[in-house]
Formats: C-alpha cells, sequence, structure tokens
C-alpha cells in the first residue's frame, strides 16, 4: 500500500484465490489495462529498483522475469540515455 505506487499495482484488498500464480494472472491483466503513462511510469520505477538490487527477484508482491528486467532496461536507456547507468 505504498501512496507513491499505488496506482500501478492491483490492490491488496482482493480477495486470494489460488496463491502466486494466481496473483501473477491477475497483476498481468491490471497492469494491461494500465493506460500507457502509468504503464511507463510503473515500469521506470521497477526498472530503477531492479538497477540498484540486482539479484532482486520479486518487487512489490511482483515476480520479476528477465523479459521485464529487459524491457525496463531498454526504456531507462531511452530516458536517462547510457550514462544513467
Amino acid at each position: 500500500m505504498n501512496p507513491c505506487t499505488l496506482g500501478w499495482y492491483l490492490p491488496l484488498l482482493v480477495k486470494e484465490t489460488g496463491g502466486v500464480v494466481q496473483r501473477q494472472e491477475l497483476d498481468r491483466e491490471f497492469r494491461r489495462d494500465l493506460p500507457d503513462e502509468g504503464y511507463i511510469g510503473r515500469l521506470a520505477y521497477r526498472g530503477l529498483v531492479m538497477r540498484g538490487c540486482r539479484g532482486l527477484g520479486r518487487l512489490d508482491g511482483v515476480g520479476i522475469s528477465e523479459k521485464e528486467r529487459k524491457k525496463a532496461e531498454e526504456l531507462l536507456v531511452g530516458i536517462l540515455g547510457r550514462r544513467g547507468r
């Protein structure tokens, strides 16, 4: 319930019905429905945290895939340039 990222994730008050797999599916659907600005903000935030914590496997309760790592890094390079590393 971080107020800085509240709009980027499915509310925590969703009834748990099937463990981690179900939560990942719900997040995937929620993320797909985000407006472009929300999706980009979320990906940039997650990318910055991933840069700072290279071995991180989950962030804000959501698993991190290699595909997401790559997309986030590409976005950050586009925003910050190579010097932002």
